[in-house]
């Protein structure tokens, strides 16, 4: 990939990160003041307390799975091998859930670890799987650059209505 269009994948990777770390870290709050501030450790995989009748948050273990997939697609598009991939996924995650428990900024949650890097892992196959379903590199990376750019603008129109509201 050249160096142009490179810039252009690390400039809306920055973006994905920043609004990565606003909904993780800061659940899409403006003041850490108005953030529930609680410090907690779940080292059991997909436990949850509190559950009733068998309503286990299956929902937002999707969603933190699915907030992940661009990471992997990401970082395919700039380059890096399988193996750096998921390590970096596996670090990010585990940075925001050490992060959680340090600031008192949410539960820690080792479900969560799970989820994020086996998103990262689904976002890093399902580039290579459209890679061999489109077979043009350039093709791909382009359609996946217009789709990024088209949520990165709503995501900063979505922050600006926050901040106005």
């Amino acid at each position: 990939m050249k160096k142009s269009k490179n810039i252009w994948v690390k400039s809306l990777f920055v973006i994905y990160i920043i609004i990565l770390v606003w909904v993780i870290l800061f659940r899409m709050n403006f003041s850490i003041s108005s953030i529930h501030r609680v410090r907690d450790i779940n080292l059991i995989p997909f436990y949850y307390e509190n559950v009733y009748e068998g309503d286990i948050p299956l929902f937002e273990a999707f969603l933190n799975l699915l907030i992940f997939v661009p990471f992997g697609i990401y970082l395919k598009m700039v380059g890096l091998s399988n193996k750096r991939i998921i390590l970096s996924g596996f670090s990010l995650s585990l940075i925001f859930e050490i992060s959680q428990y340090f600031f008192k900024l949410g539960a820690t949650d080792i479900t969560d670890l799970i989820t994020n890097t086996f998103g990262t892992v689904v976002g890093l196959y399902a580039y290579v799987l459209l890679c061999r379903i489109i077979k043009n590199n350039n093709r791909l990376n382009t359609i996946i650059k217009i789709i990024a750019t088209i949520f990165s603008i709503i995501a900063i129109m979505f922050f600006g209505l926050l901040l106005l509201f």
